[in-house]
Formats: structure tokens, sequence, C-alpha cells
């Protein structure tokens, strides 16, 4: 039990040295002396996204949703960039540190660009693309689709899991027919937009990492440029008023 668990740890260390970058929590090394096996990570203050979703989620505007979403992809199109796919990635998995979001949890993580999965074993199938159950391979494509449902958790109020009215077989079989979560209420359009590119059925029309943060950085400017004009149109109420 132990020699597997080390060869678990040492997988996952040996993903983390390879990675230096803002929006991925960064490695320092491991602790091997005694059992439970340690690895040795960067501190992140304010927790899991996941967390801030459930206790702060009034205190979240739209703006710093859609920041948190952006630096998320930032990380992801970094692993990829480096030929890594996540394989476990959701706001659970994103933690907060000084206002910047960071991907964590390289345990499922490999430094190669398909993995076959063993469909025996648990896996999170609430994040799962549909067509993982049909070739049992991860890649690019379904870390995307899987980013889609993080899309939908950093944008759902009040946060809750999602299909969380479902059973797992129940996602499986509805997901494998079409079906996708309904789009947040306050979620902006362009927004809602890239969140269902990544879950189109046909894993090679889905977004790239890449693509998918060069829309996020679109769709902030797009908030940036509404609350401004915003704030002018009130600013020359006011001097109407005046």
């Amino acid at each position: 039990m132990r020699t597997r668990m080390g060869c678990e740890v040492m997988k996952e260390a040996r993903v983390m040295q390879l990675y230096d970058y803002p929006n991925i929590v960064k490695f320092y090394g491991f602790v091997l002396d005694d059992h439970p096996y340690l690895l040795v990570l960067q501190l992140c203050h304010n927790g899991a996204v996941e967390d801030a979703l459930k206790t702060r989620q009034h205190k979240l505007s739209i703006k710093y949703r859609i920041n948190y979403t952006l630096m998320a992809a930032c990380g992801m199109e970094y692993l990829h960039k480096k030929e890594c796919i996540h394989r476990d990635i959701g706001a659970r998995n994103c933690l907060i540190h000084k206002g910047v979001v960071k991907i964590a949890d390289f345990g499922m993580c490999r430094a190669q660009t398909v993995y076959k999965l063993d469909m025996k074993k648990p896996c999170n199938v609430r994040w799962l693309a549909p067509e993982v159950w049909d070739n049992s391979e991860t890649r690019f494509s379904t870390d995307v689709y899987a980013f889609g449902i993080i899309i939908w958790e950093f944008f759902i109020k009040p946060y809750k899991c999602p299909y969380d009215d479902m059973r797992a077989a129940e996602v499986k079989r509805k997901t494998r027919a079409g079906y996708r979560l309904p789009v947040p209420s306050k979620m902006p359009q362009p927004v809602a937009d890239i969140m269902e590119e990544c879950w189109h059925h046909s894993p090679e029309k889905r977004l790239s990492a890449e693509k998918m943060k060069e829309r996020l950085e679109e769709a902030r400017q797009i908030e940036d440029d509404r609350a401004e004009d915003g704030r002018t149109k009130e600013g020359e109420l006011m001097i109407e008023c005046c």
C-alpha cells in the first residue's frame, strides 16, 4: 500500500515540478520519510473558488466572476501548451491566493495529449465529456468540456453542485443524449456563448484553451465597457438633475 501511494505521490510531483506559472499552484518538493507521504505546495490563503462561491456569493460581482474564469483559463491554456491534460478540472481544484486564481490538484494530470481511462474506476461523472464513455480517452477537448462546467459553477447563484438533482447514472445518460446545464440567469451572453461552445457534442468543434482564453478576455472587456457606460450615463443624469 505504501509503495503504491509513494508512486502516486511521485507521479504528481514529477508533473508539478515541470510548471511555473502565475495561475498554477507552485510546487516546492515532497516528503517521503514517513507515512503519509506529502507534497509541499504553495499555500493559497483564500482557499478554493468553490468555497468562495458558497460563502461570498453576494459579494462576488459579475466582473469578479469573469476574472476568476479568465485566470483559470490562463492556467489551463498554460498546461495545454505544455502538452499536459489536467483530467480533474473543477471549481474545487481552483484555489485563490491574493486575488489570483490558481489551478491545483495534479493527482490525475498527465504530461501527454491523450490518456486512456479505466472506466471501471470511479470518475467525476458531472465534469466528464460524453464521448469518454465511448472511447475511454481524455484529451485537451475533454478538459475544455470540463472547463465549461467550471464556467457554469462560477456563475450559478446560489452555488450548487452541477446536476445536483440527478444521480450519476442519469447525468451520464442525459449528457450522452445531448442535455446540457441551463445557462445561469446572471451570466453575460458572451460568457454563455463560450460555455456552450465548450460543451459542443463534437470534440473537434469545441474551443481550444487558447481561443477560450481570448474569448474570455473579450467578454471581460465587454463587461468593463458596459460598466463604464453605466457610470457615464449615471453621471450625466446627475448633472441634468442639478
